[in-house]
């Protein structure tokens, strides 16, 4: 009798094990961005259960791929902007009082160190994290310390095998890096504003001018800046922004197409102006800030052109998307 029931519990047990094995495998082939904003929902409980309301985010570290630690700890903190439930510190501001503290941006600090930062920033609590891949199997750890007393308040993970997407979407960042304009901007220096669309605007009336298409191709997005522009443009509509993104490379395939058709047609209106092109100058350059999310700023832009007889009005809008410049729907605009 003893060994029957003992029998009868160790049935149990394996077959616990095998399925949370077969749980655990679920998870680890699931979507990976699909996981990263399930768990920046759960950060979100979490930080609200903790009455957390201003955060900073620190660069997740990553031994294998330091570039890693960069674009998913930047996937988190748009994730989180997007919820619109918390005031985080913006990027720049974390990066100068790392640099005037004289400490690692890397996310290896200790608990004095966050003490520090929370501190300067009156931040609540700072997110750190770290990346692992073992085995083709991506694991993303993270933990939220207060800032006042350097206790950590509680940690999230998750574990993913969908590497290969991940790897293309730094291959395209790095990319469209490579070719967009090299131009600082930094919230914490506002000045700058003016200087980088004045200097953008100036790039784009250059390529307008040569009617070279290949000089505005490199402000087209990647597809992966495609995607976070689905996230930030549909954050309202969850089941709107699914689909796009589920069908993301038929959706980068007609965003390019849009694309080079906008740049066409304009164009062919501005030769509809009889315009002299040689004389064509930048009279006014006007913009404002539609949305803001820490690295990634959308601007409506309206520059004001003239060849001395006539008076253009190009407007576009752009994304500003981690240091580099996405010009979307330009377009010839009705002189007012």
């Amino acid at each position: 009798m003893f060994l029957r029931c003992c029998t009868y519990i160790i049935l149990i047990l394996l077959q616990c094990c095998a399925y949370q094995g077969s749980n655990s495998n679920l998870t680890a082939n699931r979507d990976l961005y699909t996981q990263i904003e399930e768990l920046s929902e759960s950060i979100t409980h979490k930080l609200d259960k903790n009455s957390i309301k201003k955060i900073a985010v620190m660069n997740f570290t990553s031994t294998s791929n330091p570039n890693l630690g960069l674009y998913i700890s930047d996937e988190i903190t748009l994730q989180l902007f997007l919820k619109e439930k918390f005031k985080i510190i913006e990027r720049d501001q974390l990066d100068y009082v790392i640099e005037e503290q004289k400490l690692s941006s890397s996310g290896l600090i200790d608990d004095t160190s966050i003490i520090n930062i929370g501190n300067i920033l009156s931040a609540d609590a700072i997110i750190t994290g770290d990346i692992s891949i073992l085995n083709d199997i991506i694991s993303i750890n993270t933990k939220v310390i207060s800032s006042s007393s350097g206790e950590i308040l509680f940690i999230d993970r998750i574990h993913t095998s969908d590497i290969s997407e991940l790897i293309n979407s730094l291959s395209d960042s790095k990319e469209s890096n490579s070719t967009n304009i090299d131009d600082s901007f930094s919230n914490y220096n506002s000045q700058n504003a003016d200087k980088s669309i004045n200097r953008l605007s100036r790039k784009i009336l250059t390529c307008l001018t040569n009617k070279d298409y290949n000089c505005f191709k490199q402000f087209i997005g990647s597809k992966d800046d495609l995607r976070k522009i689905f996230l930030i443009k549909h954050r309202k509509d969850k089941a709107l922004r699914k689909t796009k993104i589920k069908n993301l490379s038929s959706e980068y395939k007609q965003y390019k197409k849009a694309y080079k058709n906008d740049f066409i047609k304009t164009i062919k209106r501005l030769d509809s102006r009889k315009i002299n092109w040689e004389k064509l100058k930048i009279k006014k350059v006007d913009y404002k800030i539609i949305k803001n999310y820490d690295q990634k700023k959308l601007f409506k832009v309206d520059l004001i052109l003239s060849d001395k007889k006539n008076r253009i009005h190009i407007g576009f809008n752009t994304f500003k998307m981690n240091g580099k410049w996405i010009v979307n729907n330009i377009d010839v605009k009705r002189n007012k």
